[in-house]
């Protein structure tokens, strides 16, 4: 019976391939496992005899994908054909939403076709499912045997409902898809229907083609070949060895009839949690990848910000000014060299001191008001000012007070850029000076000139008089 996971948005329905024995349904399965993306199919359980005969069930967990926001999970298994294993075929039978019957063509196999489909119909009735209601495919396997019987006498014994019929070679994977879309389209068109989910949905029809396109595209052809493919590997639950009802202790009082079925029920349960679990393994496997992937990303990230910080710290260091960052209470958080030279504090013994004692008390009151406008994000640039030496000595300053944001564009930090304004204006005098001078050096020659033009006439004339 369908279940729905309304937390995980799931729904699973469950598909049996019956008919009678070596008909092919195992082997469908074993073909539908081959052509399907390892990521749309869980690993192929089967429970055999020592013949690898199928004796409990086989069972093939695949996805359809998404439907209307639902995940569509299939659980697909086939039933013992042989004779003796009634009970498990009316174990596995119960809770179906679609069957599919594979019928042998053999004209020889005919009889236990009809036997086999006629168990069918009782074993349905004792699940209480109707054989009428059902969602119901018909497949004709092996029709490359010569004494195939024709699809019309086939169709007139065994599709007494007119349902949709394949033929097929499952063997060679022919058929094996087609009967496959055909039972998973019915299936899924009928539980929508049956519990109103398709009211939801503005196109129906259009939903079901999704569902085709769905499927064919995580499936791919097997490849042709002289011999049929090999079949897919499949992991063995239970195998039978041998033991029965009579082999267990004198004196055991047990129901064989309840013994199998209660060993199918368990073995059948085990399977599916097994496939539960494959399917966690898988999912926390890929996981587990992806969180590899994205811890090496931040490693090669960590290491680019690592060469990004070591280059800005070599910058910061080299400048000629001093480059502070303190905290909003004023603490100082870093110290370059530049502060280290105009200051006189070393940073082992300036960091985590305040500001503030970098200021004469005449600038008491600076620190808070830029702390307060590039708080709000504000840059204050070439703030005049004057400030103190590690000596005592006070030397004018100007300042670009700027905010350090964070990744999320918060306020973290503030910056303080200082450059020592005394040297400059020394450089200044010096330069104005320098400049004056240079100015008298163009006026004096010729002054010195004109002087002399203005002695020479007197010089003469000294002379003509001593003379």
């Amino acid at each position: 019976m369908v279940q729905f996971n309304t937390r995980a948005n799931e729904i699973l329905l469950k598909l049996v391939y019956y008919g009678p024995g070596l008909s092919g349904k195992t082997t469908n399965l074993q073909a539908l496992h081959a052509m399907c993306s390892e990521s749309n199919r869980g690993e192929m359980f089967s429970v055999n005899t020592q013949e690898d005969r199928t004796l409990f069930f086989d069972l093939l967990p695949l996805n359809l994908g998404y439907i209307d926001g639902n995940a569509i999970h299939l659980q697909i298994y086939t039933v013992p054909g042989q004779v003796q294993y009634d009970a498990s075929r009316r174990v596995v039978l119960g809770g179906s939403d679609g069957v599919v019957f594979v019928a042998d063509s053999s004209e020889a196999k005919m009889q236990e076709n009809v036997d086999s489909l006629s168990n069918l119909y009782h074993n349905l009735n004792a699940n209480r499912l109707n054989i009428k209601q059902i969602p119901f495919v018909l497949q004709y396997n092996k029709r490359d045997l010569d004494d195939a019987m024709p699809v019309g006498v086939m169709n007139r014994r065994l599709n007494f409902r007119s349902v949709p019929y394949f033929e097929s070679v499952a063997n060679r994977g022919d058929g094996v898809l087609d009967t496959f879309l055909s039972i998973a389209r019915e299936t899924v068109g009928t539980t929508f229907k049956k519990y109103h989910l398709d009211k939801k949905i503005k196109d129906f029809e259009e939903m079901l083609n999704l569902i085709d396109s769905n499927i064919k595209s995580s499936m791919h052809e097997l490849p042709r070949a002289a011999e049929p493919v090999a079949p897919p590997q499949e992991s063995t639950v239970l195998r039978h060895s041998g033991v029965s009802i009579t082999d267990l202790a004198p004196g055991k009082v047990a129901d064989a009839q309840d013994l199998l079925e209660d060993a199918l029920t368990s073995n059948m349960e085990t399977a599916r949690l097994y496939s539960e679990l494959r399917t966690v393994k898988d999912t926390l496997e890929k996981k587990n990848e992806e969180l590899r992937q994205i811890y090496g990303q931040l490693e090669r990230a960590n290491q680019d910000n690592l060469k990004t910080r070591r280059y800005l710290e070599g910058l910061i260091q080299s400048v000629g000014e001093a480059i502070v960052s303190f905290s909003a209470d004023g603490r100082i958080l870093t110290w370059n060299s530049a502060a280290e030279q105009i200051f006189g504090y070393a940073r082992a013994e300036i960091v985590g001191r305040t500001l503030q004692q970098l200021a004469p008390a005449s600038r008491a009151g600076e620190l808070e008001q830029a702390i307060a406008q590039v708080g709000k994000g504000q840059v204050i640039r070439d703030v005049a000012s004057v400030r103190l030496r590690k000596d005592g000595t006070e030397f004018p300053a100007r300042i670009t007070y700027a905010p350090i944001r964070g990744s999320d564009d918060r306020v973290l930090a503030y910056s303080a850029l200082i450059r020592d304004e005394g040297e400059r204006q020394a450089l200044e005098a010096r330069l104005h000076d320098a400049q004056g001078m240079a100015a008298l050096a163009r006026i004096l020659p010729p002054m010195l000139n004109e002087i002399a033009n203005r002695l020479n006439p007197m010089v003469l004339q000294r002379d003509l008089l001593l003379r």
